[in-house]
């Protein structure tokens, strides 16, 4: 259960549903990733650098730097507040004195968080998937250019998202093809086998009836006989041309 009193994004639903899609609840960290929460902590000064992921109970660290945590419930999650803020910037330079955080367990325990900085990742549809933040153990300001900063991180971070998604989906989308492919092949081969056996049936008894016919009929009559085997091998033909088309890379 989340903690009386932390609201929830009106899209929430929504927001669910989208950051589902991008497939990146609980999974490795990443270099990319990582990269980016250790510039923002450079640039923020920061011991922490952290991109969010919140899902319905739980936040997931992506990329945690400067901390060996790798998730915290939602209901004590700073990014839960982040995410609210019409502008998506929380900045909260004491959260001993802030009355939203200062009973958090994230404050108070050993984590010891006093200073918190968040830029909401939204994306195209506005839904705001988690966050991009920096925290420190000492309260303290962003500089507006240390502020800038952050948030072009943050559409960096979204921009890996996004990227990871579309990679992602299109690796979905060959896994089908070839599965597809796969399935026409043999397909292939079996309509081949169930066509191929009653022709060379066919073929072998037009010869047949040729042999016997000749020199017993007039030559119009003999002609048609002759033009059902010739007509059956150009089916055989045919069918070879198809099968090896269909079994082509």
């Amino acid at each position: 259960m989340r903690k009386p009193g932390i609201s929830l994004p009106e899209n929430e639903s929504e927001r669910l549903s989208a950051l589902a899609s991008y497939r990146l609840m609980d999974t490795v960290p990443e270099a990319d990733f990582d990269e980016l929460t250790a510039l923002a902590a450079e640039i923020c000064g920061t011991p922490i650098a952290l991109v969010t992921l919140l899902g319905e109970q739980h936040q997931w660290f992506k990329s945690h730097h400067g901390t060996e945590l790798e998730q915290t419930p939602r209901s004590i999650a700073f990014c839960s507040h982040a995410i609210l803020e019409q502008d998506g910037i929380l900045v909260v330079p004491d959260a001993r004195e802030d009355p939203r955080f200062s009973e958090n367990p994230l404050v108070t325990g050993d984590t010891n968080i006093v200073f918190y900085a968040g830029v909401s990742l939204v994306n195209e549809a506005g839904c705001a998937l988690g966050t991009l933040c920096v925290i420190g153990h000492e309260q303290r300001q962003l500089s507006d250019r240390q502020l800038s900063a952050l948030k072009t991180l943050s559409k960096q971070a979204l921009m890996l998202m996004e990227l990871r998604r579309k990679t992602t989906l299109l690796e979905h989308q060959n896994l089908i093809l070839e599965r597809n492919n796969a399935a026409l092949q043999e397909f292939a081969r079996r309509t081949v086998h169930d066509l191929k056996n009653p022709l060379t049936s066919i073929i072998l008894n037009s010869q047949a009836l040729v042999i016997r016919l000749r020199d017993k009929v007039d030559e119009r009559t003999l002609r048609l006989a002759e033009m059902n085997v010739s007509s059956g091998k150009e089916l055989n033909e045919l069918i070879n041309h198809l099968l090896r088309e269909s079994l082509k890379d």
